[in-house]
């Protein structure tokens, strides 16, 4: 970010007028001080705020900057990710922030948030913190409706971090669960807080078998949410039941592709559920191009198996038909 590249930034901000903007920074090493000033110029219209760059040049800026009236998302990350604290963010109450990220390695304490209001923070995602300094963070803000919650540093799991929390706001929540995380703590906070949760992302980094049945749900949700490989990385056997007849099987192709690549991935097995069986939608020409489009996963060592689950009335599960098997 030398000078020539900061003169980009007068003709963009000038045609901005008074609209709202926002403004991301990716790998930015260093800022040079023309741009700096840019900013600083135009940041009572920030909206959104991205940056992505070493310590001190967060401290720089940060130290520029005044008021803020209608920044509503700060993110933070630390590039290269060398580890370090964030003492606090210098931001003059700034009373439309509602979206907050701390990535890398940034470290953050309770304290660094003290100029943030409380009464409207909405989202929380924090990489590295303290599990004291998370705890008191989360007291200041009941009012979220998407929280991450990070890898602690403790000797517990990261998830008795809801054993202190009330979060009736709460619509996102995405968190690590173990092995040896107690199953009651998510039960328990989620009938405890009567939140209407729209949407839980869960890393699973030891579990290894996963049965999924979801006959009324979009099932683009779930095989969007299992392509990540990050998500249960040991995941060894998974089965879906899900709601049919499926003429295209577009994300099951597209998350087995990406489980494979990991080279984890042992057995697949997808029970669909049809409440209006005909021939048509199970002919065997639509058997074979299912087939075909399996073949590559079952040529590369993976055990499939589709089947559909014919339904009567008050009886759901009535009978099996095994569509495609290992041969």
């Amino acid at each position: 970010m030398d000078s020539a590249v900061a003169e980009l930034f007068r003709p963009w901000f000038t045609r901005a007028g008074l609209s709202l903007l926002r403004l991301t920074l990716h790998h930015a090493t260093s800022l040079a001080s023309s741009l700096l000033h840019f900013i600083v110029a135009f940041s009572p219209q920030l909206h959104v705020l991205e940056l992505d760059t070493p310590m001190a040049e967060f401290r720089r800026l940060l130290q520029m900057l005044g008021p803020l009236p209608m920044l509503r998302k700060l993110s933070l990350s630390q590039s290269p990710h060398t580890w370090d604290t964030l003492p606090h963010i210098p931001f003059r109450n700034p009373p439309e922030l509602t979206e907050l990220y701390v990535f890398g390695g940034i470290c953050l304490r309770d304290s660094s948030l003290a100029t943030i209001p409380g009464a409207r923070l909405e989202c929380l995602e924090i990489t590295r913190i303290s599990c004291d300094e998370f705890r008191r963070i989360l007291q200041e803000y009941p009012l979220l409706r998407h929280l991450h919650v990070p890898e602690l540093n403790s000797s517990r799991n990261s998830s008795w971090i809801l054993d202190i929390l009330t979060l009736p706001n709460l619509r996102r929540l995405d968190i690590s669960i173990t092995n040896k995380s107690p199953p009651h703590h998510l039960a328990q906070f989620l009938a405890r807080s009567s939140c209407t949760l729209q949407h839980l992302g869960i890393l699973l980094p030891t579990l290894d078998s996963l049965s999924v049945t979801s006959p009324y749900a979009n099932p683009e949700r779930i095989y969007g949410t299992l392509r990540n490989a990050d998500v249960a990385p040991a995941l060894k056997s998974l089965q879906i039941t899900e709601t049919g007849p499926r003429k295209i099987f577009t994300p099951v192709f597209d998350m087995l592709s990406n489980r494979a690549r990991a080279g984890v991935l042992r057995r697949f097995e997808l029970g669909i559920v049809d409440h209006n069986s005909s021939a048509e939608a199970w002919s065997e020409s639509h058997i074979r191009g299912v087939q075909s489009q399996f073949d590559p996963f079952i040529k590369r060592g993976l055990d499939v198996r589709v089947s559909q689950i014919r339904y009567s009335h008050g009886t759901p599960f009535t009978s099996k038909y095994e569509l495609l098997q290992e041969r």
